[in-house]
């Protein structure tokens, strides 16, 4: 099965099917119709998943100012980077790259992690067997924790 590869600081999950899911001693509850009967959400608020892949991590660059050495750090979003061109510490506006790298992802692949549904990116896998569902979510904002034994 060939899975996508992914960019930044994006992870690919396999949830787990639907039924009671429980870390420890908590159960994830399942969304139903609120008091009024409004049906909100029919899935899971929170889900339990597999990481099956991860991005290589956020792109960041670090700069360091011509006049004064001051470095600094500045992420970089889908080619456009993030933050100021002036230095802070003087009048200094011109820059060179010292470093471009991409920072550690926290989760691997083989981890059960907690995520929202509401979150999740459907993603069409050829191949993948009848009844498993794959998500693509963001690291950092939508993986709430790694369950650990």
């Amino acid at each position: 099965m060939t899975y996508p590869r992914l960019l930044s600081d994006r992870v690919l999950i396999r949830e787990t099917p639907p039924g009671e899911l429980r870390i420890g001693s908590i159960i994830l509850p399942n969304m139903k119709d609120d008091a009024r009967g409004f049906s909100k959400h029919q899935e899971r608020a929170l889900c339990i998943g597999t990481v099956i892949a991860v991005g290589p991590g956020e792109r960041i660059q670090v700069y360091e100012c011509d006049a004064c050495g001051t470095r600094k750090s500045v992420l970089v979003d889908e080619g456009r980077t993030k933050g100021t061109g002036f230095c802070g510490q003087c009048d200094g506006t011109k820059f060179f790259l010292v470093c471009d790298a991409h920072t550690p992802m926290h989760v691997q692949p083989g981890d059960e992690v907690v995520y929202p549904h509401r979150a999740a990116l459907p993603v069409p896998i050829p191949g993948a067997p009848a009844g498993e569902s794959y998500l693509i979510v963001h690291e950092e904002q939508f993986v709430y924790g790694v369950i650990e034994d």
